[in-house]
Order: C-alpha cells, then sequence, then structure tokens
C-alpha cells in the first residue's frame, strides 16, 4: 500500500509487519522520524524491543544502530549486545555498574569527580612502555588544602606481622638477573621498615618520639636525626444497453449487464435482488467500468455500495474479489479482513481502529513524516522489532540522519517519560547521555578515545582497576581537607599489602623514583616546588626534606649502619644493633645504645642518660679530637655510670689509655667542684686527693712508701 498524504493511523491493533521489516524515513525537520510512546501508566514492558533469531553469528549484525547512514554510524548495539559509541561520548547521571568483564578505557585516560571506591578489591596501576612517566600521583591542588594526600589504612588489628600496609619492590618481575626485592614496608606491626637501600635524609633531620633507634649503617648529610622520644624502630439476463428500472428487479438466475458505463446505461433501481447465481456485470469496452454506482443527491448520507450477507461474519465467504485475468489482487471475506496486493492513500491517510496492521511481506516504508507509535497496553511492548534469520546480519534497529552539519542539535535516538523528560539520548554526533537510571553493562564497556569522565558519585570498582599502559593521577582541586588517595583494607583478617609500588626497573636505577612525595608542586607560593620524600631503585628511600619524626615504635636499621650529621635524640634512645655510627657530632639526652663502634668524628654529648638503660653501652667508644663530654642537670643522677652486669666479671669496669708514655705533663683522671679539682691521676699514676678514707680492707701500698 502507499499512502501519498494523511497517513497512517491505526488506533486499535497495532501494526505487525511479519517481513520485510520497517523503514522509515522523514524530511520535516521539526518532528522526530520514529517516535514510540506508551500511554499506559503501569507499561512493564520495553518502549522499544529489538530482537535477532539469529544466536550462531551476533557479532555480525546490530540489534540497534544510529548514525548518518548504515555505513556512517555513531551508536551501535551488536547482535551479542556489545554497545559501541563511535562518536560523541557517553553521558550517565545515575552512575554505571559493569557487572562483567570490567572497564577498559583505551585512550585519553579517566577523569572521575567524586571519587573511586574498590568496595572489595584492589587497584593496579602499570605502566609498559614508558620509562619516565610517574605511575600514580596523589596531588591535593587547592593550596589551602590540610588534609592527607595519599593514606593507606587497614582494620586489621596491631601485631599482625604479616599485614603489609605499604609496600615498594624493586625489578618486580626480577627480569634483570637478580630476584623481585622489597626496599619499604610498613606493616600492622606496627612497624616501617626499609628493607634494603638505607634512609637518607638531606635536610630536616629525623625525629623519633619513641621507641629508639637502632640503626646499621645509614647516612644522613644534612639536618640531623631528632628522636624526640621512644627510639627508632489475514442463465441470467444480459443486456448490453444497460437497464433502468423504478422499481424492485429480480433476476432468479443472475443479471449479466455487459455495457452500461454510465448512469443510463447502466442499472437505476431502487432495489435489486438476484437469484442464487447472482448477478454478473460485464463490459468488453477497454475503458468503461463493469460496475458504477453513483449516488447523485448532494446531500446524500447513505452508502454508495452495501454488501449484506445473512451470515454471519465468517472467514468461509467474502464480501468482495477484485481478480486481474482470474488472479484475485483484492479480497475482503466475511469477517471484513481486506487482503490486497498493494495499498496507496492519497489523502486523508489511513486508520485502523481494531486488529491492528500485519504485513506479512515487503515491509513498511514511511517515505516522509516519521511514524509515531503510542500504546494503552501496559503488558506488550510498544515498538518491538526482532529479526527471525538466524544469519541476521545488519541492525535491528537503525536510526540514521542527513542532518551532517549540525549534529548536536538534534537526537537519533531518546527515550524518557516524554519529549521534555527524557531518560536516554543519542545525539546526531552519537553523544549517549543516561540522565537517569544508570547503566548495567554485562560484558565491559571499552572508551576508544576521549577517555572516561565521572563528574559526580564518584565510582565503585568490583574487580579492580587496571591501567595497562599509562598513568593514574588523582587531584583534589576545590576540597581542602579530603584524603586525595585511600588505600584501605577492610577485612580485620587481611594480610597482603595495603598499598604496593613497584617496578621493574633493576636495582641501581638511580632515576627510577619509585614512590615520591612532592610539597607545592604547581608552585604557586612564591616558592619552588619541593620533593619532601622519595624511594629510587638505586635503591635508596630519602627524605629529602623536613626531616623524619617518630613519635612512637622507634626506628630499626637492620644493616650498613647510621651516618648522622647534627642530630639530637630527646628520648628512648639509640640503640645501634650492628656496624655502630659515624658522625660528626651526635647530641642525645635519652641515652645511647650500640653493640658494636662509635666512632664521632666531632665529639659524642650526651645530656641526660645516666644510668646503663639510658646512658651509654658499647664495645668500644671513640671519640674525635673534642673527645666527649657527658653532663647532667640532675641533682642526684650520675653523669657517668660504668656498670660490669656480669656476676663473674674479671675485667676492669673503668680503663682508662693514653698513646703517650707515662707523664705527668697530662691527667689520666680529674675530679673538679665547682671548678676546683678536689681528686686528680696524673700520666704517671700519680694521685693526687684532697683526703683519703679507706672503709674496709685496708691501703696497700706496693712501693714508694
Amino acid at each position: 500500500a502507499t499512502i501519498d498524504s494523511g497517513g497512517l493511523t491505526v488506533t486499535s491493533g497495532g501494526i505487525t509487519v511479519a517481513d520485510n521489516g520497517v523503514v522509515v524515513a522523514s524530511t520535516d525537520a521539526s518532528s522526530n522520524t520514529l517516535q514510540v510512546t506508551s500511554s499506559s501508566t503501569t507499561f512493564a514492558e520495553a518502549t522499544v524491543a529489538a530482537y535477532s533469531a539469529n544466536t550462531a553469528t551476533k557479532t555480525s549484525f546490530n540489534l540497534i544502530e544510529a548514525g548518518e547512514s548504515s555505513s556512517t554510524l555513531m551508536f551501535e548495539v551488536r547482535g551479542d549486545g556489545k554497545t559501541t559509541i563511535s562518536n560523541g561520548g557517553l553521558d550517565v547521571t545515575d552512575g554505571v555498574t559493569v557487572a562483567t568483564g570490567g572497564l577498559t578505557v583505551t585512550a585519553g585516560g579517566a577523569t572521575i569527580t567524586g571519587g573511586v571506591t574498590l568496595p572489595d578489591d584492589t587497584l593496579l596501576v602499570e605502566t609498559t612502555t614508558s620509562t619516565s612517566d610517574t605511575v600514580v600521583t596523589a596531588y591535593a591542588k587547592n593550596d589551602a588544602h590540610q588534609g592527607v594526600v595519599f593514606l593507606a589504612q587497614t582494620d586489621a588489628p596491631s601485631g599482625t606481622t604479616t599485614e603489609e600496609i605499604v609496600k615498594v619492590i624493586m625489578n618486580a618481575d626480577a627480569d634483570n638477573s637478580e630476584a623481585a626485592s622489597t626496599i619499604f614496608k610498613i606493616t600492622a606491626e606496627p612497624k616501617t621498615e626499609i628493607v634494603t637501600g638505607g634512609l637518607t635524609v638531606t635536610a630536616g633531620g629525623v625525629i623519633i618520639g619513641a621507641g629508639g633507634l637502632s640503626a646499621t649503617g645509614q647516612t644522613i648529610t644534612s639536618g640531623g636525626l631528632n628522636v624526640a622520644g621512644g627510639g627508632i624502630t489475514n442463465s441470467a439476463v444480459t443486456t448490453t444497453a444497460g437497464l433502468t428500472s423504478s422499481s424492485l428487479i429480480t433476476a432468479q438466475a443472475g443479471l449479466i449487464i455487459s455495457g452500461g458505463t454510465t448512469t443510463s446505461a447502466a442499472i437505476t433501481a431502487s432495489g435489486l435482488i438476484t437469484g442464487t447465481s447472482g448477478m454478473a456485470l460485464t463490459t468488453a469496452a477497454n475503458t468503461d467500468p463493469a460496475l458504477t454506482a453513483t449516488a447523485t443527491a448532494t446531500g446524500y448520507t447513505g452508502y454508495v455500495a452495501e454488501l449484506h450477507s445473512d451470515r454471519t461474519a465468517s472467514a468461509d465467504f467474502n464480501f468482495l474479489t477484485c481478480k486481474a485475468n482470474g488472479i484475485e489482487v483484492l479480497g475482503v471475506d466475511g469477517t471484513g479482513f481486506l487482503e490486497s496486493a498493494g495499498l496507496r492513500v492519497t489523502s486523508n491517510g489511513a486508520t485502523i481502529d481494531s486488529g491492528g496492521l500485519t504485513v506479512t511481506s515487503g515491509g513498511i516504508t514511511v517515505a516522509d513524516n516519521g511514524v509515531v507509535v503510542a500504546s494503552t497496553d501496559a503488558s506488550s511492548n510498544t515498538l518491538q522489532v526482532t529479526s527471525s534469520s538466524t544469519t541476521f546480519a545488519e541492525a535491528t534497529v537503525a536510526a540514521y540522519s542527513a542532518n551532517t552539519a549540525t549534529k548536536t542539535s538534534f537526537n537519533l535516538i531518546e527515550a524518557g517519560e516524554s519529549s521534555s523528560t527524557l531518560m536516554f539520548e543519542v545525539r546526531g554526533d552519537g553523544k549517549t547521555t543516561i540522565s537517569n537510571g544508570g547503566l548495567d553493562v554485562t560484558d565491559g564497556v571499552t572508551v576508544a578515545t576521549g577517555g572516561l569522565t565521572v563528574t559526580a558519585g564518584g565510582a565503585t570498582i568490583t574487580g579492580g582497576v587496571t591501567l595497562p599502559d599509562d598513568t593514574l593521577l588523582v587531584e583534589t582541586t576545590t576540597s581542602t581537607s579530603d584524603t586525595v588517595v585511600t588505600a584501605y583494607a577492610k577485612n580485620d583478617a587481611h594480610q597482603g599489602v595495603v598499598f604496593l609500588a613497584q617496578t621493574d626497573a633493576p636495582s641501581g636505577t638511580t632515576t627510577e623514583e619509585i614512590v615520591k612525595v612532592i610539597m607545592n608542586a604547581d608552585a604557586d607560593n612564591s616558592e619552588a616546588a619541593s620533593t619532601i620524600f622519595k624511594i629510587t631503585a638505586e635503591p635508596k628511600t630519602e627524605i629529602v626534606t623536613g626531616g623524619l619524626t617518630v613519635t612512637a615504635g622507634g626506628v630499626i636499621i637492620g644493616a650498613g649502619g647510621l651516618s648522622a650529621t647534627g642530630q639530637t635524640i630527646t628520648s628512648g634512645g639509640l640503640n645501634v644493633a650492628g656496624g655502630g655510627i659515624t658522625n660528626s657530632a651526635v647530641t642525645t639526652t635519652a641515652g645511647l645504645t650500640s653493640s658494636s663502634l662509635i666512632t664521632a668524628q666531632a665529639g659524642l654529648i650526651i645530656s641526660g642518660g645516666t644510668t646503663t638503660s639510658a646512658a651509654i653501652t658499647a664495645s668500644g667508644l671513640i671519640t674525635g679530637t673534642s673527645g666527649m663530654a657527658l653532663t647532667t642537670a640532675a641533682n642526684t643522677d650520675p653523669a657517668l655510670t660504668a656498670t660490669a652486669t656480669a656476676t663473674g666479671y674479671t675485667g676492669y669496669v673503668a680503663e682508662l689509655h693514653s698513646d703517650r708514655t707515662a707523664s705527668a705533663d697530662f691527667n689520666f683522671l680529674t675530679c673538679k667542684a665547682n671548678g676546683i679539682e678536689v681528686l686528680g691521676v696524673d700520666g704517671t699514676g700519680f694521685l693526687e686527693s684532697a683526703g683519703l678514707r679507706v672503709t674496709s680492707n685496708g691501703a696497700t701500698i706496693d712501693s714508694g712508701g
């Protein structure tokens, strides 16, 4: 059927196209090309449904496609469900849920406003080709930010020795003829451990509040080490001239009229009854009609042609048939069902009040003005498109537009409560916007260009995040207190690593910085960006500026020793288990303990530490040219206590040596009260005292009297 004007309106029964599909086109620039509306307020099916019986080659066709033409698509839903947005991007208002397959962004990266939450999984950021990009950056861009920039936390209780909260690994793929090596880790023991490479503090010193410092072979080149406390750790009638009658004409064996092509040569009767053989009208003219029925009253309101049957409606008889050379081209059966070789409506359109429209072959083509589909049925799809071909390889639903000039001014596809309240849009340029309800994806999302931007609500990703060969940048620009990056192991029994930074660079790569902390990174505060802390693949852990403060737990250095310049330990003491301490001036007010040699090139000053637990216990102590001074301001604590705790001790509790030969020109010992010597032992051993009292065992003088 061809309808040249007025369109086609189906008020009931809908339209069913059994084969060849539906093609809709329109030159109207102000109406939707295809509009599908469900007016039922209890509608619970699909407004637009696209199905295909081709389950064998799902990837060779599209269920839905939209674009400028079939060759220039911006939006596609492939037979297997894969949805591709080739242009314009995707805007989602109520979130995106990826059930399986994960989220892959192949270019453009991802910008997420609202933060990223991985409820019960991990975050992996990898670079495979870059040799210099920073892998993870935690950047608080608000100059007034006062919160935490990077946070690694765990719910594991303290004392969990296998829970590693932060860990830094060097040569993680172990491909450089050496095993992977841990440089730095923080465990829930709690303990912060520099496993290899030592600790270098170039400025600001190290402050340890409590627990003491046990170090082996570390070097602090500037700023000093300050430990404040605690340490570090569907026969007849024949006429050829017409028939005129003003009364009833009865033709029992049929009435055949051949000719009569006008009103004067045709049948004019108030009634015509034929017998059982009916009536046949025949014309041999090439152009005259065989039957003309004319109502000449200008105010006529009856039926120009009326066909009756005493039989109740049935498809077993027909009201009308039209045959061309014996072949029926149009028929109306006893139920009113019209079957035609085609249909063209030139004006006023076509309206179907009931039963709907079924097209079994040839499909539906709308050349202009588009298609509007509405339904009050709450239990059927408003528009359902199904491809039953099992080898289907095109689009089940295709939306094209010839407007290539202003693609952003129209939508190829839209869905919602009304044209003014939309929940889903595929714009002319392909940009897809989901304004409500979010997006659920089962087999993953791939963003080829433009990246992924989340402007609100953040991102919750189950299954972890992998950036195959790129970097992760988390920025805060307005917040002044939010933590920028949080690594949080919420399972109390978690025993793995909370934060892991690792590189495949081999050890000795001095320019590979595994972890780096930068202050004032935009350098907009009249000062340059400044590195505070970094861990390199040298390997080396370095506190570049600001020093190190340990308020509890102390510092334990397993090997390599501690080399410090101008350090102060105010509480908890300093415990060096091996390798000794080499420095140019160490000041401690909480004592110094070492199980190996302590060399102080510029003197060792200890003010405090008056007992063995708060003083110096060493297997050897060498001071430089300035010697060593022990001072106490207490009224009763001794400035120096030397104790031999072995009950079978047979050595010297105090032994004073001089490389100079015995001479009275130097002294081994002097005791002064307010500057006045009251006892002295000179280089010859001569003891001079303000007095001598022996309370037991007497006094023996072997020589000299």
